[in-house]
């Protein structure tokens, strides 16, 4: 449920989204692409916003856009499935 929200919205908004983006080490929630940026973002239900941001780095979703000039940018988003909102959340730029 929270997964096609956050997919639809940025569509919605006119960006590049992709969703469960395959890589050799798993699939990226969610990768959303702009001119200026490059956004990958995990999502957990019931998780972490940790370690849904170093799932990201463990998995390298962002590793084949390294060549890539717009900068990279990690998000780590936890949901709750009691208080039906997001719980967390963490950013970090990618280097």
């Amino acid at each position: 449920m929270f997964h096609i929200i956050v997919h639809l919205t940025f569509k919605r908004l006119g960006l590049d989204v992709r969703s469960e983006v395959h890589s050799s080490t798993g699939r990226c929630d969610v990768l959303v692409f702009t001119e200026q940026f490059i956004f990958a973002i995990e999502l957990k239900l019931n998780g972490t916003a940790p370690s849904a941001l170093d799932q990201i780095f463990e998995k390298g979703y962002l590793r084949p856009y390294q060549l890539e000039d717009r900068k990279k940018i990690a998000i780590g988003i936890s949901f709750s499935s009691e208080k039906r909102s997001v719980e967390e959340f963490l950013v970090k730029e990618v280097n």
